[in-house]
């Protein structure tokens, strides 16, 4: 990087829309910026005018070109975490399962051990207050970070919100509140949360622990207001939508989707997989940052949960957990559940727990150092990564990576356009073209070769239709 380049988060995050909403600019420095959301529906730093930056702002975006990484943070926070392994930090250990007592697994997702660890911080005594997002509207929110203290359900927190949020009302309640808080955090609000607790003494001393989500990517409002809109709730008429409801029979990763009026009705689950910008790959409404994050699995937080994507789970509707440890009282804390059959927890191989996470560090690896590659060429300015640019060999790739993009890129401008002309048909037919292209990178080879041809011949269309045609026939069946 040119030493001679501004590092102020005016002219180097937000300038090229890396940031990711996170709130911790606009808590240290609240007279240079604010938070507010932009026409797509995602949260984002805005500089204010006649105001200056102190450098304290750079110090604690998890984006900026001089803050701390997470392997540096990671090594200081967790000493005693042995295990290393590429895309998954330094931890303890790791292992898959679910919440064997209460209702936890089947009210929860993943496995139901992200609300289990909540309620046995606040029972036990080790913190008085539990933040987590909530799924109740607010302000025009339908989720947000919310306060919950023994003896509240942790359980009416969300499930999962594949939706914008932002730490920086929490922060001043956390800074204005005395007492002990555990805050459950994406990767990059996790790593912002230690950034502020490095500079700020009375955040340091009430954050006593963070609970990471493994995150492949943060959507905008527009996600929500997508799939809702194809179960004929219009954004206008959404009230609340669920990501993640069991389908009795389902396999583990299929997801059910259910969309709330503001009449009070809702419509039937229905597989996400059925929804245009249900395929997590396609990166529909995806923030601008995620692509520039190397950090799939929260390296910075003391304990990290998500999905335990490995065959032998799949067939488990209910959800499995994966659990990353890196603190030692973490660790004895599961220790102890195991012990007392709150908790039936399977030891993973370093191997394994990449396995489950695959797709998601694949992009945040491979990805981001072909991603970096694209924005040099351009004499682009993007945040330091611990991956350097490289271009793939593989002409596929290349060309999987760049449609990513393109469709991140076009969901937020032609879904906006379908809003204004009230027209989801609009956004359905102009996405088409880059989702099949996608689709088709998937495809065999022969098949792409077939493909290829049948169109040249014009007879291409026709064997959609058959193929179509034996596939209703089937189905009556």
């Amino acid at each position: 990087m040119n030493p001679d380049t501004p590092h102020k988060l005016t002219d180097t995050v937000i300038k090229h829309d890396f940031c990711i909403g996170c709130g911790a600019c606009t808590y240290v420095q609240p007279e240079a910026f604010k938070l507010t959301k932009d026409s797509f529906g995602m949260f984002k730093a805005l500089p204010l005018e006649d105001h200056p930056e102190d450098g304290k702002p750079e110090q604690v975006c998890p984006f900026s070109e001089t803050s701390i990484n997470e392997q540096t943070l990671a090594e200081d926070l967790f000493p005693e975490a042995h295990i290393q392994f590429n895309g998954l930090g330094r931890y303890i250990r790791a292992c898959a399962g679910y919440v064997a007592e209460g209702s936890y697994r089947s009210k929860g997702s993943s496995g139901g051990m992200g609300k289990w660890l909540l309620n046995r911080l606040l029972e036990e005594g080790h913190a008085d207050t539990a933040i987590q997002v909530r799924s109740h509207p607010k302000d025009h929110r339908l989720f947000y970070y919310d306060c919950f203290k023994k003896g509240d359900s942790v359980l009416d927190g969300s499930t999962s919100a594949y939706y914008p949020v932002t730490l920086a009302d929490i922060l001043t309640h956390v800074r204005d509140t005395p007492g002990r808080y555990v805050i459950t955090a994406l990767p990059c609000f996790s790593k912002a949360l230690r950034l502020l607790c490095r500079q700020d003494p009375i955040l340091n001393e009430r954050i006593r622990y963070v609970i990471g989500m493994v995150c492949g990517h943060l959507k905008s409002e527009a996600f929500a207001e997508c799939l809702a809109w194809q179960r004929d709730v219009p954004p206008s008429e959404l009230a609340g939508i669920e990501f993640r409801e069991h389908i009795p029979g389902a396999k583990a990763n299929d997801k059910g989707v259910i969309a709330y009026k503001k009449d009070g009705t809702c419509t039937d689950v229905i597989s996400s997989r059925q929804l245009i910008g249900g395929n997590w790959g396609h990166g529909m409404f995806k923030y601008p940052a995620c692509d520039a994050c190397d950090d799939t699995v929260a390296e910075t937080a003391d304990i990290t949960i998500g999905d335990a994507w490995l065959p032998r789970f799949m067939n488990q509707p209910e959800g499995t957990s994966l659990v990353i440890v890196r603190s030692v009282f973490f660790d004895n804390l599961i220790s102890e559940g195991i012990k007392n059959q709150q908790l039936t927890l399977e030891p993973l191989k370093q191997a394994e727990v990449a396995a489950s996470q695959d797709a998601g560090i694949r992009h945040k690896n491979e990805g981001l150092a072909y991603r970096m590659h694209l924005w040099q060429e351009k004499g682009m300015w993007h945040p330091p990564k611990r991956v350097h640019p490289h271009v793939p060999s593989s002409r596929r790739k290349r060309h999987l990576f760049k449609l990513r993009q393109e469709i991140t890129e076009a969901s937020h401008r032609l879904f906006s356009e379908a809003k204004a002309k009230g027209d989801f048909n609009y956004f359905r037919k102009e996405m088409s073209d880059r989702l099949e292209a996608y689709q088709n990178l998937y495809l065999p080879l022969w098949m792409r070769i077939a493909k290829r041809i049948l169109m040249q011949l014009g007879l291409f269309n026709l064997a959609v239709r058959i193929k179509d045609a034996i596939a209703k026939k089937k189905s009556r069946r």
